[in-house]
């Protein structure tokens, strides 16, 4: 087996210019979201609490890891099954 590495001085350029002023820019408000979250964690006029949401899926740690024999956590419902989950949604 090789291992390398390159280091170099360039600068990449960005596409900041191609993304979304902000990340709620083609949120229709629909609210499927709010209802695929298990933790309560989103809400329309709040948007994502990342505390809440953190300590909902933090908990399932112990059980993964008992089950699974794995210490990890994750949950992500909320990105799928939803209107954006591949595109930006049309406006109603």
């Amino acid at each position: 087996m090789r291992c390398g590495s390159f280091v170099i001085n360039y600068k990449l350029p960005s596409d900041d210019s191609k993304r979304a002023a902000s990340r709620y820019e083609y949120c229709t408000k629909c609210g499927d979201c709010v209802k695929r979250c298990p933790a309560g964690a989103i809400t329309i006029k709040g948007g994502h609490n990342k505390n809440k949401c953190y300590d909902k899926v933090a908990s399932t740690v112990p059980y993964v890891e008992k089950h699974y024999n794995i210490p990890i956590y994750g949950c992500g419902l909320c990105q799928v099954g939803v209107s954006c989950t591949d595109g930006i949604p049309k406006k109603m």
